[in-house]
């Protein structure tokens, strides 16, 4: 089975969101696994990658994980961890286009799997109100 690790990083109860440059929905930074690593090695090296930045890893919390099943894909096993940031992100343009700030209230486009599965995580978790 495939896997994943996603950073939730919250301010002002707001959640960073990025959208990749080959798609028109946001969703968490992060992405899959290499292989041999851990889902806390796959995060760090994701949010290198995507945003420029490094997380806390005093700050990170595992809020849970959950299988999705993508249609095209197959199967994915998802860790969802909460954590900051120690600088600013920084997109590059080249892997993601963009990122913003969501709240429950947004109107922004979302990824499937952000709706049916991650936010619900978030919000009955008490990380997004």
């Amino acid at each position: 089975m495939k896997q994943r690790s996603y950073l939730a990083y919250i301010k002002n109860n707001k959640i960073l969101l990025v959208r990749e440059t080959k798609d028109d929905s946001f969703k968490l930074p992060g992405g899959r696994f290499e292989i041999d690593e851990t889902p806390i090695e796959c995060l760090n090296r994701e949010i290198k990658e995507e945003l420029n930045s490094e997380v806390s890893q005093d700050s990170l919390k595992l809020v849970g994980d959950y299988i999705y099943n993508h249609s095209d894909y197959g199967d994915w096993k998802t860790y969802i961890y909460k954590g900051d940031l120690i600088a600013e992100p920084r997109v590059d343009g080249e892997e993601i286009a963009e990122y913003t700030w969501f709240s429950l209230e947004s109107r922004t486009p979302l990824r499937p799997h952000m709706q049916s599965h991650i936010l619900p995580l978030l919000v009955n978790g008490g990380f997004l109100k």
